[in-house]
């Protein structure tokens, strides 16, 4: 009886040794350790997402605010595809503010109430001919005209940051053609890309223009 006593003892001992064994304790925390590191991670993704979230509509209710009643953009930068000689003094840049000055600050208007956008726009002017005439004379060494018009067209949106312009309301015959499409830009910025004909030093040509504007 005392020698089973004893092995039923011995056996108590066992089971209860490995519970309490270094070995079982390192299972515990390394489990313990991967439970909090998933919730970490979780953690981590859905803050990522709230907040990718919350720029996402952040940005999406800024440029929506622009389309409110009457507003007003001014020219900051206008430049050519290609390098041309506007003002005739012998080097050809791409910046047109520096080729033509009067371009600078011209108003583009917008009406969002009625979709009606209005670019002033300087265009070339020959006494006796129609403003945006370029005949096939040009005095050698003499620059060009340059007066102000205004470009009166219908738009829609068509998309979140993006105007398309319909139809032109003055058909008007001149050497700068109104984008299809206007992008406005978070921060009050406007951008396009057209293309208009010019007078050069080496003759007429027609290249791509891109202009960028902000709002005052």
């Amino acid at each position: 009886m005392a020698f089973i006593c004893g092995i039923i003892g011995q056996a108590k001992l066992l089971a209860i040794k490995p519970i309490e064994s270094p070995h079982y304790r390192r299972i515990c925390c390394f489990v313990g350790n991967m439970y909090i590191l998933m919730n970490l991670k979780i953690t981590i993704v859905l803050v990522l997402l709230s907040f990718l979230a919350f720029i996402s509509c952040e940005k999406g209710e800024s440029v929506q605010e622009e389309y409110v009643g009457k507003v007003e953009y001014r020219l900051l930068s206008l430049n050519s595809h290609e390098r041309m000689d506007l003002n005739f003094d012998g080097i050809k840049d791409s910046d047109l503010l520096n080729e033509v000055e009067t371009f600078y600050n011209k108003p583009l208007y917008i009406n969002f109430d009625s979709n009606i956008l209005n670019a002033l726009w300087m265009e070339p002017s020959y006494d006796n001919q129609k403003i945006g005439f370029l005949p096939l004379y040009h005095p050698p060494g003499t620059p060009v005209n340059y007066v102000p018009v205004q470009n009166i067209y219908r738009f829609k949106i068509i998309s979140d940051g993006l105007l398309r312009t319909t139809h032109d309301l003055e058909n008007n015959n001149y050497t700068f053609t109104m984008p299809k499409e206007i992008k406005i830009e978070r921060g009050g910025g406007l951008t396009f890309t057209a293309r208009q004909r010019f007078r050069t030093s080496d003759g007429i040509v027609e290249v791509g223009i891109t202009a960028v504007y902000q709002r005052q």
